[in-house]
């Protein structure tokens, strides 16, 4: 079963908090020294009344990783990983990945553009992912296959009962 990380718009304030979690997670635990090396792998956009946290769904068959020439996108313990070394940069990963949750970001040491996304923070040997950690209103977390199924279920049950009334 895969994992991941969902949002509740209700409860999403849009204060980006989960972005720089993500981005200081990844950065050893210290602010980046530019704003270059600042690439979260969580997005938060925001519209006039609403705001929604957005990343990688990890999903079961993958797009992403049977578009990829080099095997650098993988499924390992439930989520797609992704071997940054690996990366070429050809952007087959953007274009097969039907939640735009992958990025191209300059990488260390070069000008080259390599792919990036959520890792569920499993390169940094966390509990659990920075953004869920430090979300302040609660407003992420991380569910399975089985919670994402309980949880359709009841949005048709309260929506088959709007319908009766």
């Amino acid at each position: 079963m895969n994992k991941l990380i969902i949002a509740d718009p209700s409860e999403c304030i849009g204060c980006h908090v989960c972005e720089i979690a993500c981005v200081v997670a990844h950065n050893h635990q210290r602010w980046p020294q530019s704003t270059r090396e600042f690439v979260p792998r969580i997005r938060v956009f925001n519209d006039a009344k609403n705001s929604i946290a957005v990343t990688c769904r990890h999903c079961n068959n993958a797009p992403c990783i049977t578009s990829c020439p080099v095997d650098a996108l993988r499924f390992v313990s439930a989520t797609v990983q992704l071997d940054q070394t690996r990366c070429i940069g050809c952007k087959s990963c953007i274009v097969a990945c039907p939640f735009g949750a992958i990025d191209m970001v300059p990488a260390v040491d070069s000008d080259i553009a390599l792919a990036q996304k959520c890792d569920m923070c499993q390169t940094i040997n966390a509990d659990q992912p920075a953004c869920v950690t430090h979300c302040p209103t609660q407003a992420l977390r991380i569910v399975d296959e089985q919670s994402l199924l309980t949880l359709r279920q009841q949005r048709q049950q309260k929506a088959c009962c709007l319908i009766v009334k």
